[in-house]
């Protein structure tokens, strides 16, 4: 008797399959004369089947794995011929070496990407307006122990290891399931808004057209960014920072708000049962760059939570500011306090630069000259020294104050579309699902494949490792996307997916969700009487109905079938 754990191998061979990546992968990285055993792109399918099944990228796992799921993988693969040593780490690391070729790279990502829209439908229904696609592109940080290097060097991280240097990866993702499109991988030293044109155009060649709405943070915002998405006859969306939008045009444009706060158009915003209003308020700028002018929107949107926040924070820069600034002429052992009214006067100005308080306080500085007397000693001859005491008084400007706490809580939003495809409200609730594309990073990071930490040493392995995760996150996305469309078609919740409390229900299911809820399915072959027979343990009704709003079709049965075929069994 023999027994293997099949788990969710049929349903992720299923969309593997429906993918074609194993004829892309011979197609566009084919395999050298002298490569033995199955061909690269069956590898590359076993390899992705283990990294989604099992959240783990390490290639040295990859062929025990295998050897445990040998007559599976058979079946799955339809390569009869197949052995766990086909997945040895030096195998797939050679695999790498040719993923990592650019050139040849951007030519597959461009045939899965279309590959991958006409297997999903992706589109249409799923967006606000129909005709608009929306790409989200956006970009994260993977840290690694190493020495810096031409892919790794140091730079601004949002995982708070400075000491480590990183890649950045840039990402451009289909709305509404952050489905993935292009991918850049470039050093982690520069600046990001050098990055996303790169990405956006193979995502306009993957999509094959243009009039998208392409939606990204400050650094999509720059004005070469805007210029370049415009001209090529798309739109963008992106709030503008005090460098796009200075400080002093913010408040000109607040000045001029035709109603109070509370009276301005808004939405409700709520998660997990806390809802706010927003408020917005449009208005139109003649953007220049360059030889090019456009008509732009600008769109003025607040905040209350945000502008709590702003204000709390603003509320304690000026206490440390008043305390700091009252402290220069109170003497105290250690402290070096100022000696003349200039470097007085210089030092105040300094910790209002400091903490960002421009006009909050009324300040009077004063010196007092005091002279005492100090007699002769040996050839110094008596005399009167001067001693100046220094004093200020600090009041706070209230009115000035409260002014500009009424100005916290605003973001600026940029857009060149037009008020025929995209309303304020609707480019407003837009961005404010970026989220989105950061839940994608977290499931490549963490969840779905396990990006960090990163194993690999050559970075040009680093580099193909990345893709090949960006293209497990295409079908993990893909699965995902097609249950909750068949949930919301159905107007149904899918049940038994949470683990310690089996009635709770849900429409959203995550494929980590769903592939968990799979655990569990064996199939055993037996051989009695010089008789083989295979086996398949029940598939619960949850399992069912996820194989079902998959469209997978019948996987399971069809991996029986090929086991059948392959190993002259009979199926029981």
């Amino acid at each position: 008797m023999k027994v293997e754990q099949i788990d969710d191998l049929p349903l992720l061979m299923s969309q593997i399959e429906k993918c074609n990546i194993k004829e892309l992968i011979d197609q566009f990285f084919p395999d050298h004369g002298n490569w033995g055993g199955i061909s690269g792109g069956s590898v590359v399918a076993g390899w992705l089947l283990y990294i989604l099944s099992e959240s783990d990228h390490r290639l040295s796992h990859v062929e025990e794995w295998a050897d445990s799921k040998l007559d599976t993988l058979c079946a799955l693969l339809d390569q009869p011929e197949l052995r766990g040593l086909d997945f040895n780490d030096d195998r797939l690391g050679r695999l790498l070496d040719r993923i990592s070729d650019d050139e040849t790279w951007r030519s597959f990502e461009l045939a899965l990407g279309r590959s991958i829209i006409e297997v999903y439908a992706l589109g249409s229904a799923d967006q606000p307006n129909a005709s608009l696609p929306v790409i989200r592109s956006d970009s994260f940080n993977a840290p690694q122990f190493r020495t810096p290097d031409e892919l790794f060097r140091f730079g601004h991280t949002k995982h708070r290891r400075p000491d480590q240097p990183q890649c950045k990866v840039m990402v451009s993702a289909l709305d509404p399931h952050a489905i993935p499109l292009s991918v850049e991988i470039v050093p982690g030293n520069g600046p990001d808004y050098a990055h996303y044109l790169p990405v956006i155009e193979r995502a306009r060649q993957i999509l094959d057209r243009t009039g998208c709405l392409y939606v990204g943070d400050s650094h999509l915002g720059s004005a070469a960014n805007r210029q370049s998405i415009h001209l090529a006859g798309d739109y963008y969306l992106s709030p503008l920072n005090r460098k796009q939008c200075s400080k002093e045009l913010l408040d000109s444009y607040l000045d001029e708000l035709p109603v109070p706060i509370d009276e301005l158009p808004g939405l409700a915003i709520g998660q997990r049962g806390i809802s706010h209003a927003v408020h917005f308020h449009e208005l139109e700028h003649l953007m220049k760059f360059e030889q090019d002018s456009w008509k732009e929107r600008r769109i003025l949107c607040y905040s209350e939570p945000y502008a709590i926040r702003l204000q709390a924070s603003f509320d304690n820069r000026i206490n440390e500011a008043q305390e700091e600034i009252e402290n220069l002429v109170q003497s105290k052992k250690g402290r070096r306090n100022p000696k003349t009214l200039a470097d007085l006067d210089g030092r105040i100005a300094k910790l209002i630069a400091k903490f960002n308080v421009p006009d909050c306080f009324i300040i009077t500085t004063a010196q007092r000259i005091e002279y005492y007397h100090v007699g002769k000693h040996k050839n110094r001859p008596a005399e009167d020294r001067p001693k100046i005491h220094l004093s200020l008084k600090l009041e706070r400007n209230e009115v000035q104050i409260e002014l500009q706490r009424r100005k916290k809580g605003w973001q600026v939003y940029a857009s060149n579309a037009p008020v025929s495809i995209l309303s304020t409200q609707q480019l407003v609730e837009c961005y404010r699902k970026e989220y989105r594309i950061e839940h994608l990073f977290d499931y490549v990071i963490n969840r779905d494949t396990g990006l960090l930490p990163l194993y690999l040493k050559k970075e040009h392995r680093v580099k193909a490792l990345i893709r090949l995760l960006l293209i497990a996150m295409r079908l993990s996305c893909g699965l995902q996307m097609k249950v909750r469309r068949c949930l919301e078609q159905e107007q149904d919740k899918l049940g038994g997916i949470y683990p310690g409390n089996k009635g709770r229900k849900t429409s959203t299911p995550t494929t980590p969700m769903l592939l968990r809820a799979m655990q569990g399915i064996s199939i055993v072959y037996l051989k009695l009487d010089q008789v083989s027979k295979v086996m398949m343990s029940e598939l619960s009704t949850t399992q069912l109905k996820i194989i079902e709003l998959t469209g997978a079709g019948q996987p399971y049965q069809r991996l029986i079938d090929n086991l059948v075929s392959l190993n002259q069994m009979r199926e029981t």
